[in-house]
């Protein structure tokens, strides 16, 4: 699959001979900067090929990068190599929250740290996954094919930010004793942070570069918005030029006027369909929701497609074109609104926070101001969708209101000389604590979802409330559950223990989203512990207690890198005042190890 994608994609690069030449500078490079090694003697059969693209950007420092991809599978039972690789916990903040504290300060500072992921070494014994095709002679496509493979972490892993950021918060600790001045104020490979006094700005330009220096992480690409900062990296980076405009997290900035402009877009207002909308509203990057009045429009008009049951290639009827037309206008002068970068003007007085919300029957809205010494800055407008319902906010036992959904099908072994057989996971997700309850089905009718449900109530008590999905794009589960919910003992059932069964409304995800999303977190864990192995029934049982009693302990709050603060809320808190433990329990017949060992 590789070699066939190689040989196609340096026909279309002949096409663009710059770009081909960039693209064999890089690979060039990397192997001169040891960031990837030729493979000798290599064994098609031993390890990983991974394909790959170019990705363009309009960027002065990386006007192409090569994107591998580690997703694809060489046929549908098979696993990629992301399904192989543990994500990790994410150590990254909030793209918001950094934005936010960007806007806070007279002066700022940003850069980005060169080539970051490739500075984090690989194993040796992980290398052979991460092979990959490039042709000897760049002019020539027929030419000789050499293998290389990466001796770092690469772009397009599923592992890859969590070891990265994991790398340089060790670093950090270890070595710097800015350690949380520097740590606190980096975005992956983006280094920004504001300060009040043109002096601090000065020691932290200096410090942030020199230790993340010695963790070979060299900073690149630096710009401030104050004229003295600006001469000073001239001067120690002679064949950089300092950009008056430049992009931070995907948001325009004017380091001249320190003001903030969301980039325009030209929409395609050409036989628009539904698919076409959707993609032409997601268009505008407004992490900071500062157009949200304006781009909420778009989304009032996917709304009203919607309720009028247009197909998604259908085209848009008259009155929803011409209501188009009214926010392509918008769109394409985005660009003309501009907002000050810096929200609070005199940072010495007492700040009060003003927020005003409102709502109709369309959208409802926020805004928030500083105010500050009789100035003020407006911070965030935002239009948002409807709030979460009162059954998911309010203080009730644990699974007193549950959403109720299945897996998809899973092939098990039979007993001797059975043929294999299938077996389903009924979730039952509680809506106030998130923790989840499930338990193994031979199949979906009426009579085991109530062995299920019965054995699902005697462990947590009988539910109030049970919510379920009434979502045209589920509609072979939908109907399961419908004709479960409608089967006589079923509704006896219920009708005993004074439990009533709702299906939420259509296209409302907001009411069901609380247990769909456990749906794929237990989906991702069964592919993460059993890979490929076949298990049958007994040890399907197993698993499913080992998984419910994990994500029972995972983190609802975010994780701190300081070792004296508590240890994050977990839906096992809110049920029992505690972790779980989780003894490392051997499974299965012979030596295939332990499902889910305990944590360190």
């Amino acid at each position: 699959m590789a070699q066939n994608q190689l040989r196609s994609q340096v026909l279309g690069l002949q096409r663009q001979p710059e770009n081909l030449k960039l693209y064999h500078e890089i690979i060039e490079k990397q192997l001169d900067d040891k960031f990837i090694e030729v493979v000798t003697n290599d064994n098609p059969k031993e390890g990983h090929y991974l394909p790959y693209h170019p990705v363009l950007k309009n960027s002065a420092t990386t006007p192409l990068r090569i994107v591998f991809n580690c997703s694809p599978k060489t046929r549908q039972s098979s696993v990629s190599l992301n399904d192989c690789l543990q994500t990790g916990p994410s150590l990254t903040q909030r793209l918001y929250d950094v934005l936010l504290k960007f806007r806070i300060g007279t002066y700022t500072y940003t850069a980005d740290i060169s080539m970051a992921l490739l500075r984090v070494g690989l194993q040796e014994e992980d290398r052979n996954y991460t092979k990959f095709l490039w042709i000897k002679d760049p002019i020539d496509p027929n030419s000789e094919l050499i293998t290389y493979r990466f001796v770092s972490v690469l772009f397009g892993a599923t592992s890859s930010p969590f070891l990265l950021q994991a790398t340089l918060d060790t670093h950090l600790k270890s070595n710097s004793p800015n350690k949380t001045e520097i740590s606190k104020n980096l975005y992956v490979d983006n280094f920004q942070r504001t300060t009040s006094s043109e002096s601090k700005l000065l020691n932290i330009y200096h410090e942030a570069y020199r230790e993340l220096l010695g963790a070979n992480m060299p900073l690149q690409s630096c710009v401030s918005n104050n004229a003295i900062l600006n001469k000073l990296i001239a001067t120690e980076f002679p064949d950089y030029q300092v950009p008056k405009r430049t992009k931070l997290l995907g948001i325009e900035w004017n380091t001249t006027t320190d003001q903030l402009t969301i980039k325009s877009v030209e929409p395609d207002t050409t036989n628009l369909t539904m698919i076409k909308l959707v993609s032409q509203v997601s268009k505008p990057f407004d992490p900071l929701r500062l157009l949200s009045t304006i781009l909420i429009n778009g989304k009032l008009i996917m709304q009203e497609y919607w309720q009028q049951k247009i197909g998604w290639d259908d085209l848009l009827t008259p009155a929803l074109q011409e209501k188009w037309q009214g926010l392509v206008k918008d769109l394409s002068i985005l660009e003309s609104v501009k907002f000050p970068r810096n929200t609070v003007v005199n940072a010495k007085e007492p700040i009060k926070l003003h927020v005003f919300c409102d709502a109709s029957g369309k959208a409802y809205g926020t805004v928030t101001y500083l105010i500050s010494n009789g100035y003020d800055a407006r911070v965030c407008p935002y239009p948002g969708p409807p709030p979460l319902p009162k059954e998911q906010v309010v203080l009730i036992r644990p699974f007193k209101t549950t959403g109720v959904d299945f897996t998809g099908a899973l092939t098990l072994t039979g007993t001797k000389d059975q043929k294999p057989i299938k077996a389903y996971i009924c979730l039952f997700t509680c809506a106030t604590t998130r923790a989840v309850h499930l338990e193994v089905t031979p199949d979906m009718s009426a009579e085991a979802f109530l062995q299920a449900f019965h054995r699902f109530a005697s462990c947590r008590s009988c539910p109030k409330l049970m919510i379920s999905d009434n979502g045209s794009n589920l509609v072979a589960r939908e109907a399961c559950l419908r004709k479960i919910w409608t089967h006589s003992k079923v509704r006896t059932v219920l009708n005993q223990g004074q439990c009533h069964w709702k299906f939420i409304p259509p296209r409302a995800p907001w009411h069901g989203g609380f247990y769909e999303r456990m749906i794929g977190t237990v989906k991702r864990s069964l592919r993460k512990t059993l890979h490929r192995q076949k298990i049958d029934l007994q040890e399907l049982q197993t698993v499913a207690i080992e998984i419910e009693a994990r994500v029972k302990d995972r983190p609802l709050t975010y994780l701190s890198d300081d070792a004296l603060q508590r240890e994050p809320l977990s839906p096992a808190h809110l049920m029992y005042g505690r972790q779980t433990p989780h003894p490392c329990v051997p499974y299965g017949r012979g030596t295939r190890g332990s499902f889910i060992c305990p944590r360190e």
